[in-house]
């Protein structure tokens, strides 16, 4: 798997590092929407995880709020998931291949690129913007 991720990103000409003894890819997306960093994990033979991390912790007093709002978004998608970490306030989106049920290949690594970028490009604007909302309501 490791080989083939990066042929993958080499090939799309995107720019990474690697870390955590050759689990971790870590690039950056540099879109209209706004800038952010993006991991893929390779889960040993199990499958491949890849997370788009928003640019911007949540705010303590507004993470409860944001949590509803998040699983709001959850129930509509049908393929990934945004998550919230409760103590840093961190959101991530997480897409997920499953190498055990089929061999891994680049159009599989594109699919899930392709829908986890665009999920955050659709609403990294409309957190950012539930959050300011929750900051000016509290105030």
């Amino acid at each position: 798997m490791f080989k083939m991720v990066q042929k993958y990103l080499e090939r799309i000409a995107v720019p990474y590092q690697i870390r955590e003894n050759k689990q971790v890819f870590d690039f950056e997306v540099d879109a209209p929407e706004g800038h952010w960093a993006c991991m893929l994990l390779l889960c040993g033979r199990s499958g491949i995880a890849f997370y788009s991390v928003l640019p911007f912790k949540v705010p303590e007093e507004n993470r409860s709020e944001l949590a509803l709002y998040l699983m709001q978004i959850n129930n509509e998608r049908i393929f990934g998931n945004f998550e919230l970490d409760q103590q840093t306030g961190e959101v991530r989106f997480k897409t997920y291949i499953d190498t055990e049920a089929q061999q891994l290949s680049e159009r599989m690594l594109d699919r899930c690129l392709l829908i986890n970028v665009s999920c955050m490009q659709k609403f990294l604007p409309r957190i950012k913007s539930k959050v300011k909302q929750y900051s000016a309501q509290a105030a």
